[in-house]
């Protein structure tokens, strides 16, 4: 189960002038399955030129065959509606376009399979992976989890229940300043300098300066930000302040058990708390989903694991991604095995197709493991399956998209490779790009959530400068608050983010010796020191030769592979039939001598 992608490095893919493009991974089937066959088999070697353009159906002719009109008809009715919206009279262009890609992609899926690029490890094992997916999702379409249907009542109930989540409902930006008091403490004078910091905002100074500036919580190190927040999701008490107040208005300030408080909103999303009858479809959807998931679940839990499996608990699982060393074992089933590195692989992957990336990467770890567990666990439930004759012929066919896909990123990635003094001029331009990551060694110290975190958070924050000064060691603390002492490794910080985020963000600004702000994880309140920190330092060409490849493929990818099918068209002597292009874009039939049978080869 080693990450795929056979000699090309992973990066951008290069975009086909075509939406038929295919994402990789899984969901290349799941698209297979909505959608339908877009073009004939490869063209055999035997080839008549002057006979297939003679024939009214071709379109376009190379040497070894030729794209006839049901090639394109089958093409154009595989797409979604708004790319066939592309394709209309006006447009004829479009459908040039469209018989060199298909051209194009019968020309380098035999050159695929002729030069052994489908032999190798890498790109098998995608396909493997890809083959069980589609098995598992057969042999869900034939023993479906079984779940009830939710009843009216239980939509009602639902309903009640989490209004903010059933509507547009209104959210606000909050920020926040705290001054934390001790046990006992006056409020009186905490609350004077809120007033004094509320009268600043009024007279047009930075909240998010102030609370950075002034605030004992762990937002100061936000800005003061506490997030979106819906109404309903807080105390009773403190919603109604927050739903009060004027947007870019401070709070007066607000005396809690723990401290004193002063909000403010910087922004909000208005909305309406719909009808029951106006959501019920949707809140019927979620209950659906809830229940098939909790079926699916079910349905995983109960297969019965083949000898020699490893299936870590969650809490394991949480110990194995801290875990240095990358070939750390973190699951097998049957045949199947996933190792720290491979994971941590898949998660710079997904980052990477996905900027916008909601989930910080520890999460998104663990979401990526409990699939391929759960994809794995259920094969072996299903591995006997034969599939129905439709869905494999479709499958054939996205294995052919996928080929297709993949060897031309080879096929460029071999041209980039090949640009010897052109990448050494690309590093000498951009040499300020090509630098080592920062590298830190931690010592952390855990302390499970429990029931008053506010006071551990209080505690360390307190004995923190004692902390930075080494008048007070870190097992002694831990010793105090009930926690436990972890130190790291020396590991790079894109390491790091990928099991403790929240340090890797606090870490990079500090330096031997310094010690975080306490922050919560959601699991555990944690602190940490500096043990050892390399900054980063720039890297020879062979060092870089890997970030210098990618940066001139995210750079000139698309020309070269633009220049690679011009070439490669221009070598078969690919042409296309204009005239019967054009009957064909008007919408006129061939006469009833056409010969062709269109599927593309002779």
């Amino acid at each position: 189960m080693r990450d795929p992608i056979p000699a090309a490095k992973p990066g951008p893919s290069i975009r086909r002038p075509s939406p038929r493009t295919v994402a990789a991974g899984f969901a290349l089937f799941a698209a297979a399955l909505l959608g339908t066959a877009c073009s004939g088999p490869a063209d055999g070697p035997a080839f008549d030129r002057a006979g297939a353009l003679a024939d009214p159906a071709t379109v376009a002719v190379y040497e070894g065959g030729r794209i006839t009109r049901d090639d394109l008809d089958r093409s154009i009715l595989a797409m979604p509606p708004a790319d066939r919206n592309e394709f209309g009279a006006s447009n004829p262009e479009r459908y040039r376009e469209l018989a060199r890609d298909l051209a194009v992609d019968r020309l380098l899926s035999a050159e695929a399979v002729d030069s052994g690029f489908t032999e190798a490890d890498g790109y098998t094992e995608q396909l493997e992976e890809i083959r069980r997916q589609v098995v598992v999702q057969q042999g869900l379409i034939d023993e479906p989890p079984a779940f009830e249907p939710p009843t009216d009542a239980e939509i009602q109930e639902r309903y009640e229940m989490s209004l903010d989540a059933v509507g547009d409902v209104i959210q606000r930006f909050v920020l926040t300043i705290f001054r934390r008091r001790a046990a006992g403490q006056d409020p009186a004078p905490l609350v004077a300098e809120m007033e004094d910091l509320r009268r600043r905002v009024a007279a047009g100074e930075s909240f998010t300066v102030l609370a950075r500036d002034h605030s004992d919580s762990e937002s100061r190190h936000m800005d003061g930000a506490v997030g979106w927040v819906r109404r309903g999701q807080m105390p009773p008490d403190l919603d109604r302040i927050l739903f009060s107040l004027e947007e870019g208005v401070p709070s007066e300030p607000v005396v809690t058990a723990e401290g004193v408080h002063l909000f403010y909103i910087e922004t909000e999303l208005d909305g309406t708390i719909p009808e029951p009858e106006a959501v019920a479809d949707k809140i019927r959807q979620t209950l659906v989903q809830e229940r098939r998931a909790l079926a699916l679940q079910n349905l995983v839990t109960s297969t019965e694991l083949p000898p020699g499996a490893l299936v870590p608990s969650d809490a394991e699982l949480r110990e194995l991604l801290g875990n240095s060393d990358e070939d750390t074992l973190l699951l097998r089933v049957g045949d199947a095995e996933l190792r720290l590195g491979e994971l941590r692989g898949k998660v710079a992957q997904r980052l990477r197709q996905d900027a916008a990336e909601a989930q910080s990467p520890g999460s998104l770890a663990v979401a990526i493991f409990n699939g391929i567990k759960q994809r794995e666990i259920l094969y072996t439930r299903f591995s006997g399956l034969d599939l129905p004759p439709e869905i494999q012929a479709r499958f054939d066919r996205q294995e052919e998209i996928f080929r297709v896909q993949r060897y031309a990123e080879h096929r460029v990635d071999q041209e980039i490779a090949s640009r010897g003094e052109a990448l050494q001029a690309f590093y000498d331009r951009h040499r300020n790009r090509f630098v080592s990551l920062l590298e830190v060694k931690l010592e952390a110290l855990v302390v499970p959530l429990g029931d008053a975190p506010g006071r551990v958070m209080a505690v360390l924050e307190s004995r923190r400068p004692e902390l930075a000064s080494g008048d007070l060691q870190m097992k002694d603390l831990a010793t105090e608050v009930g926690g436990e002492v972890q130190v790291t490794e020396r590991v790079d910080i894109n390491t790091l983010m990928g099991h403790r985020a929240k340090a890797a963000f606090f870490a990079p600004s500090l330096g031997v010796g310094d010690v975080s702000p306490p922050y919560s994880t959601g699991q555990s309140i944690e602190i940490f020191r500096v043990l050892e920190r390399r900054e980063p330092e720039p890297l020879a060409l062979e060092a870089a030769r890997e970030q210098v490849h990618l940066a001139y493929r995210e750079r000139h990818g698309q020309q070269i592979y633009d220049t690679l099918v011009a070439d490669l068209l221009a070598s078969v002597g690919f042409e296309i039939a204009e005239e019967n292009l054009g009957a064909f874009v008007e919408g006129r039939n061939p006469p009833p001598s056409s010969t062709g049978e269109g599927n593309g080869s002779e």
